[in-house]
């Protein structure tokens, strides 16, 4: 294989000389190019604007003998006059046990979208793979980490989406692994015989796990995230002989596993399970779907929450894990106010709100759109005072935000929700000069959209006049509200 893929590069090459050469999205023959002291192999795909690394790269000085430690594959190429994107890493690309044995890590750049069938294969020295930060990588190609021993660890990016059969078969060295949310489709025996596997996460998306785990004799957590997964075959989990725990959502049917496919026999207790052929036994635990709680801010300094899971009822309460009080000048706030930030923890998801205790006082133009853009980037229950006249002037070329607005659907259905159901006490003052021409605001005026949720949550605004300016919106449009749904 090694032979006939470099006898393919040397013929394209002579080929390049005679005209342009078309072979399966690549629309030049393949060439190399020199960085930092290797020569890498490249070819043009169909774009014409980007490469794919192909089998053959080497040190450019060949007395230094084969590849070897920790290389870094390069974004992009400068040839000539014009810069290519490393977009793909070509089938056996680093495909090996005797050329790049001597490569201990490799890191990919963020540039790169696939990697093809065998890229990696039998790199037994390989023990890390990285990659760029926003990595566009979304296909890891079948066997590419294939028999890749010494592979202790690996962070698949998140857009990844496909992962191919045998992809890290043989990786004996890996000891945990994420499959991310994004990945809807992964081959058959994807880690089979990775027998240093201790823990694995498998990801929202998936829907079919056939022989994944098979002959992984040391894992012993196996987290699923999703009800997707349908169908457990080719024995997942054969040999699997310290699996102690299994995490899976609150509503999912514990009758997929069936001894025949999965080689997992569920109890007759429900909440503990055998592994087929083994002395191993453990219990399942549940994630739950608990909604966004809802907070009691009585007691300023130690707020309480509440929440259920959508899915299956189950209640929470309890005090925040962490309270931040800031009185007076809370940071990005207008001054006048106390202002509280909580966070919880459940179930591994982080919850976090944010209070405001106290009326904010206005006493300038650019407070006035301190306080809009807060309302509106979902604070929707702040208050205000206005403390003097406000010169609003300075609207007629610096664009108003109207204070509350809704996004809908086309069917009418309320998408984006930052109603106005705070207090705005104007006291008696008057804004002067406030400008608005914008036909595609829906709901225009000082106040967009003032909303009632409940009896508690009614958005409330009185006491302030409006002088000269203008208002011109879209459907609602007013001075000081455009659209009143319920408040006062």
């Amino acid at each position: 294989m090694k032979t006939s893929k470099r006898v393919i590069s040397l013929l394209l090459s002579l080929m390049l000389v005679l005209g342009t050469v078309a072979v399966g999205g690549v629309t030049a023959s393949a060439d190399y190019h020199v960085v930092d002291g290797i020569r890498w192999i490249y070819e043009v795909l169909e774009d014409g604007k980007s490469v794919r690394i192909a089998y053959g790269t080497e040190p450019a000085d060949s007395s230094l003998g084969e590849l070897s430690g920790l290389i870094t594959i390069p974004d992009r190429f400068q040839l000539d006059d014009r810069e290519y994107t490393v977009k793909e890493i070509g089938d056996g690309a680093f495909n090996s046990t005797v050329a790049y044995s001597g490569i201990t890590g490799i890191k990919i750049p963020a540039s790169v979208e696939s990697i093809g069938d065998r890229a990696f294969q039998k790199m037994t020295n390989l023990t890390s793979v990285s990659f760029g930060e926003g990595s566009a990588l979304t296909t890891i190609g079948a066997s590419a980490f294939y028999e890749c021993k010494n592979l202790s660890s690996i962070d698949i990016p998140q857009g990844v989406t496909t992962i191919g059969n045998y992809a890290f078969y043989n990786c004996q060295n890996l000891e945990s692994v994420v499959i991310p949310d994004n990945v809807t489709s992964v081959g058959s025996y994807l880690f089979r015989n990775c027998t240093g596997l201790e823990s694995a996460v498998i990801g929202k998306s998936i829907a079919q796990l056939e022989g994944t785990f098979i002959y992984c004799s040391n894992l012993e957590s196996l987290i699923i995230r999703s009800n997707a997964v349908t169908t457990f075959s080719r024995y997942t989990f054969y040999d699997c002989s310290k699996l102690t725990s299994i995490t899976i959502p609150c509503n999912f049917d514990k009758a997929k596993f069936t001894s025949d496919s999965s080689y997992i026999n569920v109890t007759d207790v429900g909440d503990t399970f055998t592994v087929q052929g083994t002395s191993a036994s453990g219990t399942f635990t549940y994630t739950h779907n608990y909604s966004e709680p809802v907070w009691n801010w009585d007691d300023i300094e130690h707020p309480t929450y509440s929440t259920s899971c959508a899915d299956c009822g189950d209640e929470k309460a309890g005090e925040a894990d962490s309270v931040t009080v800031t009185h007076n000048n809370p940071d990005g706030a207008v001054p006048g106010c106390t202002e509280a930030k909580a966070s919880v923890v459940i179930d591994g998801e982080t919850y976090e709100s944010t209070h405001i205790a106290g009326a904010l006082e206005i006493t300038n133009y650019a407070q006035l759109k301190t306080f809009a853009s807060r309302v509106n980037g979902g604070e929707t229950d702040l208050s205000a005072k206005l403390m003097n006249d406000i010169d609003a002037s300075a609207s007629e070329t610096d664009v108003w935000t109207h204070i509350g607005y809704c996004e809908h659907d086309e069917t009418g259905k309320i998408t984006f929700d930052a109603a106005f159901i705070g207090t705005f006490d104007g006291d008696g003052h008057v804004i002067t000069g406030l400008t608005c021409n914008d036909s595609s605001a829906e709901y225009a005026g000082l106040f967009g959209y003032v909303d009632a949720k409940s009896d508690t949550a009614k958005g409330t605004v009185k006491n302030v006049g409006l002088e000269g300016g203008s208002i011109n919106g879209g459907s609602y449009a007013g001075g000081v509200v455009g659209y009143n749904n319920g408040g006062t």
